[in-house]
């Protein structure tokens, strides 16, 4: 199983990698001059959501765990950030500012259907609870 980390060589851009637990099989998914950061595995292995500021903005994306078919979830102004797989993994939970303060906001994981949870006070951190 691999693990999933990001990079960040003096603060300038972070790419993600995986590694195998054991440390061996360093492997590069992303290489531009963004920062991606703040990966999640989707409960199958095989797709990551993260955060990228590719397009100016912080937006939340999905790549395969092999590094290819990267695409775009979210297109808001603002902040869209720390995605958070649904445990069956047909949700992402998500922090964003698209209506002022920073709350939680879920959508399909297709990026369809984006819903605000919260309202008031700023929510940080989602999490799932497996019933």
């Amino acid at each position: 199983r691999s693990t999933l980390f990001p990079y960040t060589p003096l603060f300038r851009s972070a790419e993600l990698y995986t590694i195998d637990s054991d440390g061996r099989n360093k492997r590069r998914l992303t290489d531009n001059k963004a920062r991606e950061f703040l990966p999640s595995f989707a409960p199958d292995g095989e797709t990551i959501a993260y955060v990228s500021d590719i397009t100016g903005d912080y937006e939340i994306w999905l790549i395969d765990s092999n590094g290819g078919n990267r695409r775009q979830l979210t297109d808001s102004k603002g902040i869209d950030t720390r995605p958070c797989w649904s445990p069956d993994g047909s949700k992402i939970m998500f922090v964003s500012n698209r209506s002022e303060a920073l709350q939680l906001w879920i959508m399909n994981s297709d990026g369809s259907n984006p819903q605000e949870l919260t309202t008031g006070a700023p929510s940080m951190d989602p999490a799932w609870r497996r019933e």
